[in-house]
């Protein structure tokens, strides 16, 4: 059974993102900025976004949605991010904006937002890491991310390993980025989240 057989529409605005670790952060943010208004609804992977929001159009009650937000990773190429969901989202009869951030009129909203944001290429670490470079752990996690470059310059998804060795320094370890959400480890009231901040709260009151 596929995980959107299980999901019913319970909440007039949806934000659908890539896994578990965006799933669990979302709902801490959400808890941190008193929204109670928005469904999660998790797509199992950026390969599948596309294929849940299909579902979930399908879905009973989903005239009922007013609004729909999409996130995924840009990763190493932001324009190509944003204009894959674009042109998938048009695909399947929808109307967004070619503009990050910003949500449609017509109903159900669209909106799209590229992490870590503000055109840059990265992740939705990047962003939790751009909130806590304050913290004096995160001198430690530089000499360790150096040494590891130096002993293998090849290495990928840095961001990736700089929130583990992150965690790794906390006084109660947790194995992801998700669940240090839940502990509030990323500094939720750091100014870095502005514009993610206005996403969901223009989310939450289409």
């Amino acid at each position: 059974m596929g995980i959107l057989e299980r999901v019913q529409i319970k909440l007039p605005k949806l934000l659908l993102v890539e896994g578990k670790d965006e799933e669990n952060f979302f709902s801490a943010f959400f808890k941190e900025m008193g929204i109670n208004n928005i469904q999660i609804i998790v797509a199992g992977g950026k390969r599948n976004l596309k294929m849940s929001l299909e579902a979930v159009k399908r879905l009973p009650d989903f005239d009922d949605v007013t609004a729909i937000g999409i996130i995924q990773d840009s990763d190493e190429n932001y324009a190509a991010a944003m204009n894959s969901v674009y042109d998938w989202l048009i695909n399947l009869g929808f109307s967004p904006l070619r503009q990050a951030g910003v949500f449609s009129q017509k109903s159900p909203a669209i909106g799209i937002f590229i992490m870590p944001g503000d055109n840059e290429n990265g992740a939705l670490e990047d962003l939790c890491l751009q909130a806590v470079q304050s913290d004096p752990v995160m001198n430690c996690v530089k000499n360790f991310i150096d040494c590891i470059k130096e002993q293998n310059p090849s290495v990928s998804k840095v961001s990736k390993r700089e929130c583990a060795a992150y965690l790794a320094g906390k006084e109660e370890l947790v194995s992801s980025l998700g669940l240090a959400a839940q502990k509030k480890y990323w500094n939720f009231s750091s100014p870095v989240y502005a514009t993610i901040t206005e996403f969901i709260r223009d989310l939450s009151q289409k």
